[in-house]
């Protein structure tokens, strides 16, 4: 039997809890980066930066479009992805602020209210129990994952978490160790 545990969502409507959960040394200083730039007195109303993904490929084709993007150094399809920008909450940005994918047109429609950051400040970490990782994103239009795949992942996980980042992301090596450790202490039975 496998059991998941899924994350509960942060209430967005509470501003003092997003900023109260953010540990101290949160990436370089992005808190306050992005509490200087989205003032209200600010013309800035989105900023992006260079967002990096820590994660198993999915399949053969994400392989590939991965290592095209590291090596060709090709854009991705969308500015706005998983944790690398951030816009200023205000009922005017509501439909923007939705998804990356609206964020990422509001983006390209108004350039002169974005700032682009050129610090690495964010690392999504898609883990073992992601519902993408499990290809689950549509649940009802999918089947469960089979047992074999599902241990292929996991020794695939627990390999991804061995090495050091680069050194752009280096401040993120202590949580990559801490997720390290835990992939270790993982049992089968």
């Amino acid at each position: 039997m496998l059991y998941l545990c899924l994350r509960q969502t942060l209430d967005w409507s509470d501003e003092a809890a997003f900023w109260a959960q953010l540990p101290v040394g949160f990436a370089p200083n992005l808190a306050a980066v992005l509490e200087r730039v989205l003032d209200g007195d600010s013309p800035i109303l989105g900023c992006h930066w260079t967002g990096s993904f820590l994660e198993v490929p999915l399949n053969f084709c994400h392989r590939i479009r991965n290592l095209e993007r590291r090596l060709l150094r090709t854009p991705g399809k969308w500015i706005c992805c998983t944790n690398n920008y951030a816009m200023r909450k205000t009922e005017a940005l509501r439909t923007a602020c939705r998804s990356h994918v609206h964020a990422s047109h509001w983006f390209w429609d108004h350039p002169s209210q974005v700032l682009p950051i050129s610090n690495c400040l964010s690392l999504m970490n898609r883990t073992l129990a992601s519902r993408t990782s499990l290809r689950m994103i549509h649940p009802e239009d999918c089947y469960p994952i089979q047992v074999p795949r599902l241990l292929s992942r996991y020794r695939q996980y627990q390999h991804l978490y061995r090495n050091s980042l680069p050194a752009p992301l280096a401040w993120c090596n202590p949580w990559i160790a801490m997720m390290h450790d835990l992939m270790q202490e993982l049992q089968l039975r």
